[in-house]
């Protein structure tokens, strides 16, 4: 039944699922730790939302019954084509993949902002200050998956916002995900 034996309600649930985990104050505080484990800064922000979308991805392939042995660029594309096939039946599922997307914008900038201002703070001796990185990923995807979106980027690098892409099953692969998908093409 469904895409890949996902029911259209397993697909609501991994997006409003997902959604409450990348505005999680816990998310970011563990993110944050494992950065200045690391002495990561503001330029390896980008990496780490690569890395805990790639988590993301793993267990919530896992808890859909797929996963396993496969690399998550493979379960990453499953779950964007469950998201995909169901898109085109109810039209609630825009609205919440909208709110996912700027969920991990949400979370991508708050990163960027706490790291730079642990670097400010004298923490971060040799941190690249610039965060123009942090979003060069999606814009890459943008432009590799063809997507018709806008990236207003602050001074500070940040991201704004980001329009909402047309190909609604490639922004799941996106956005709600974060970034892992992208690790086959940067």
């Amino acid at each position: 039944a469904g895409s890949f034996g996902v029911s259209l309600e397993q697909c609501h649930q991994l997006i409003d699922d997902a959604t409450a985990e990348w505005q999680s104050k816990e998310l970011l505080e563990k993110t944050l730790a494992l950065a200045r484990d690391r002495k990561a800064g503001t330029g390896l922000a980008r990496g780490l939302v690569k890395e805990t979308s790639a988590e993301m991805n793993r267990l919530h392939g896992a808890r859909l019954g797929f996963g396993g042995e496969e690399q998550v660029e493979v379960v990453s594309a499953k779950l964007a084509q469950v998201i995909s096939h169901y898109s085109q039946a109810d039209r609630s599922l825009p609205a919440k993949t909208d709110k996912l997307q700027e969920s991990v914008m949400r979370f991508a900038g708050r990163l960027s902002d706490e790291l730079r201002r642990f670097g400010d703070q004298g923490n971060s001796a040799g941190y690249p200050k610039a965060a123009e990185k942090d979003v060069e990923v999606l814009v890459h995807i943008d432009r590799t998956l063809g997507l018709k979106s806008t990236i207003r980027i602050a001074r500070s690098a940040t991201v704004q916002a980001i329009a909402r892409p047309r190909k609604l099953g490639f922004c799941l692969l996106v956005c709600l995900f974060g970034c892992c998908c992208c690790c086959r093409c940067c």
